[in-house]
């Protein structure tokens, strides 16, 4: 379609130029040094034209290895972008060992190396190859310095889901010093802490919960009750009345009055004796907020 508009305008510019030139062809004299030369306007202009055309064929014909290196680009862009495709396809629809075949053939020259290398990851973990795992993100890591924060997330993730709590703590501390308000780390964090069951550590990053907003105004308070209630347990397990005591002291006020929690409190303190104690909590609570079971508690008081 190009060459006929080409085409097209140079058959009407002739058609134009012998128009204006058969009645007077015109006159040029070029002249440098002795050397001079006579032509008609027409002839002259014809003959730039044709300069032009070969100009430009001369430098097509220059430019074909570079046109034929950047189709081949092309083709091998989109030959990789069909195999990634093919991979994750196959990844997600739980086949890790070819999804894993397919991506390993991109790793070696590709232009996603970042989606290529997680993606290997994600497939070799699939299938319990967790030395090949590392493997992949490690060279991910080698080959984008710059994406190291998405690669760890990345790595850590995959080592929670194999359950390598302690791996994966390891790497989210490592990168909390680097990224110390990061949502995704803190809510990782939150995640392992809860599995293993580190109440101490949870209860320290409670601020950073909720100063990032990482869970929602009624999961924040579930899970700090939950930390208390853990905390409250461990001391009374351990009969250790002092730190119990001191645990419900630094309480929020708000949680202080949480009648559940209160309950708890109470209870424990009624196992371990301080029966006093006890009874001044559940007065004060019941006073506030009637509730049967600081009631039933109340009936077991042993004076």
């Amino acid at each position: 379609m190009k060459w006929l508009i080409y085409a097209l305008l140079a058959l009407a510019g002739s058609v134009l130029v012998g128009l204006v030139a058969l009645p007077d062809p015109g006159y040029v004299l070029l002249g440098y040094g002795k050397y001079s030369v006579e032509t008609t306007l027409l002839t002259l202009m014809c003959g730039l034209l044709a300069a032009y055309f070969v100009l430009r064929f001369l430098l097509s014909v220059f430019r074909v290895p570079q046109r034929v290196q950047a189709w081949n680009l092309q083709q091998k862009r989109e030959r990789d972008r069909k195999h990634l495709d093919l991979g994750m396809m196959e990844l997600v629809e739980g086949n890790p060992h070819t999804a894993e075949k397919t991506l390993r053939r991109l790793t070696e020259n590709t232009d996603n190396p970042l989606i290529t290398y997680l993606a290997a990851a994600r497939a070799a973990q699939q299938q319990g190859a967790i030395e090949r795992r590392d493997e992949y993100l490690d060279l991910a890591q080698k080959m984008l310095p710059k994406a190291g924060l998405a690669i760890n997330l990345s790595r850590a993730e995959l080592q929670m889901a194999q359950g390598q709590y302690a791996t994966a703590l390891t790497t989210l501390d490592s990168l909390r010093k680097q990224y110390p308000d990061h949502s995704q780390i803190i809510k990782y964090l939150l995640n392992i802490y809860q599995q293993s069951g580190d109440w101490p550590r949870l209860k320290q990053l409670l601020p950073d919960i909720k100063r990032r907003k990482v869970l929602t105004q009624d999961a924040l308070q579930a899970i700090t009750l939950k930390v208390h209630r853990k905390l409250l347990l461990t001391a009374a397990k351990e009969r250790d009345l002092p730190a119990l005591q001191q645990l419900w002291q630094e309480l929020p006020r708000q949680y202080q009055q949480d009648t559940e929690l209160v309950s708890v409190y109470a209870g424990h303190l009624l196992d371990l004796h301080a029966d006093d104690a006890a009874e001044v909590l559940i007065k004060d609570a019941t006073a506030r907020n009637w509730d049967k079971h600081l009631a039933y508690l109340y009936g077991n008081l042993r004076d």
